[in-house]
């Protein structure tokens, strides 16, 4: 450890697997689609990548959605690129939170470069390039290259703002055809009868014109207000936007029940049935939904295993988004002992 809290670039995984961020947990972390001007984004692989130009730290980004003028001191950003996982590759399910940020920062130490990859904050050293985009481009991409393992060339696509709009987690068309009552699109399309004359309608590419113009003017709360916060965190940055912060338990209390976090849950509400290496959920307490499954091993015997011994592995397994089943992957035979922790929301 460094004295920021941080961990040296050398002391950081170097697994080729990523992990989703946590905007909420990393305050100081350059904030995704902030910046001065329309940025850059990028595509390699399986990968979406913007760059940008003096982005804000997510606390800054946060306080101002609040209404608050309290500012993150001693850390500021020249560039940032953030790395988003394919939508449709991601074996967490689609998202749209970054899996890694890597910026030149400035601070008290200098002018340093700096990543978080998922939780892991890193720091690389000394910036050893020039203030300009082009040099802190082709510091992120040769790191991110390595990270992830990229082969080919990036391919650019425009703006920041051709990424926004492949990394959305929903399409605009499942939305409006999806008839669920009190979906905005279903809103939106009664709106759009509404003003046409009695006994007319209208084609349904006429109204989704509409819906993503009206979309298109109104972002970037549009698309949480469209679809739908991602978590429990989201949720509260959004409803707290322009908000006094003593507001702040009103809207928690409201997002535990439309997004609930992910805790650790009881066994008692639920049953796991394992078979190979899927483990499928046979029965969970109504409200509460298992998301993810950890994995942790012990190369001592369970006889001999003290129960405050640290396991020497921990592994997880995310739920897949389409059913309620776990690829767990059992530990390798030099484990003598495993057990699980369930992790998961629960609706009152």
């Amino acid at each position: 450890m460094v004295s920021d809290g941080t961990v040296p670039a050398a002391e950081a995984s170097a697994s080729a697997k990523y992990q989703m961020i946590s905007l909420t947990k990393n305050p100081s972390m350059a904030a995704p689609w902030s910046g001065d001007g329309p940025g850059e984004g990028w595509k390699w692989g399986d990968f979406y990548v913007t760059v940008q130009t003096s982005p804000e730290t997510f606390f800054d980004f946060s306080a101002k959605m609040a209404g608050k003028k309290e500012r993150w001191e001693g850390l500021s950003y020249h560039f940032s690129a953030t790395v988003f996982r394919d939508p449709q590759k991601n074996e967490f399910g689609p998202s749209s939170r970054p899996v890694l940020v890597i910026a030149v920062e400035k601070s008290d130490s200098g002018t340093m470069v700096g990543v978080f990859d998922g939780d892991v904050r890193s720091n690389l050293g000394g910036y050893a390039g020039t203030l300009d985009v082009d040099s802190a481009r082709a510091t992120f991409f040769d790191f991110i290259g390595k990270r992830f393992a990229l082969v080919g060339e990036p391919q650019r696509l425009g703006t920041i703002e051709a990424v926004r709009e492949k990394v959305v987690t929903r399409k605009v068309g499942e939305i409006v055809g999806d008839g669920k009552s009190g979906s905005p699109a279903v809103g939106m399309s009664g709106k759009v009868r509404a003003l046409l004359p009695k006994g007319k309608t209208v084609p349904i590419a006429v109204a989704l014109v509409v819906f993503v113009t009206w979309g298109y003017f109104a972002k970037p709360s549009f698309l949480a207000f469209v679809f739908g916060y991602e978590d429990f965190e989201e949720c509260v940055l959004h409803r707290m936007k322009g908000q006094p912060s003593n507001l702040i338990g009103i809207a928690q209390s409201a997002c535990r029940k439309s997004n609930p976090p992910e805790t650790l849950l009881d066994e008692d509400l639920i049953k796991i049935d394992f078979s190979g290496k899927k483990a499928v959920v046979t029965y969970a307490q109504p409200g509460t939904t298992v998301t993810k499954i950890e994995t942790m091993a012990w190369e001592k015997d369970c006889q001999v295993k003290l129960g405050s011994d640290l396991p020497d592995k921990v592994s997880e397994a995310r739920r897949s988004r389409y059913s309620d089943s776990f690829d767990v992957v059992p530990p390798e035979d030099k484990y003598k002992c495993f057990s699980f922790r369930y992790y998961g929301t629960v609706r009152n």
